[in-house]
């Protein structure tokens, strides 16, 4: 007797396999892909899987990084790890709930083929966890309310705003 598959458990698999998969499946409306993008993708593969601790990506705008790594990253892995923390920081608050409300959005999305919802408690674009487990994600601009929280995965995505703060004494 041959095992068949319920959709569910298909994509469920699917996704669980590769952060990449995940990112086709997710995007089929606008995904374009792109060698870098698949290497970056690899790359968040490594650091899900404990084998890479750090990582900076150096692209010029409009290339996907924050897309990928901000966005999309952190719903995924989550959705593997939810008991894990996670933390973006960005120079402001505004771009950092901008990209968590996009995480928050695609974890939604696909949190029923992990059978995991966002907390009742905890659903605000500054921070949301996920029902019945510690994990979730804090979001806060360059020195925000992060102080104290401890984190398994840490974005840090263009922390300094423009050249005159880049280039600024302080």
């Amino acid at each position: 007797m041959q095992y068949v598959a319920s959709p569910k458990e298909f994509d469920r698999a699917l996704f669980s396999r590769s952060f990449y998969d995940f990112l086709q499946t997710d995007g089929k409306a606008y995904w374009v892909d792109g060698t870098h993008l698949r290497i970056i993708s690899e790359r968040l593969q490594d650091v899900a899987e404990g084998k890479l601790k750090k990582m900076i990506v150096t692209l010029p705008p409009r290339h996907g990084k924050s897309e990928l790594i901000s966005k999309k990253f952190p719903a995924w892995y989550l959705l593997q790890n939810p008991n894990h923390e996670i933390i973006i920081s960005t120079y402001s608050a505004d771009l950092s709930y901008d990209f968590s409300r996009i995480a928050t959005s695609t974890f939604s999305r696909h949190s029923s083929l992990f059978d995991l919802q966002l907390a009742k408690d905890s659903q605000s674009v500054a921070r949301w966890g996920i029902e019945g487990y510690r994990g979730g994600l804090v979001a806060a601009g360059v020195g925000g309310p992060i102080t104290g929280r401890g984190f398994h995965i840490g974005i840090i995505d263009d922390p300094i705003k423009n050249r005159e703060e880049a280039n600024s004494d302080t």
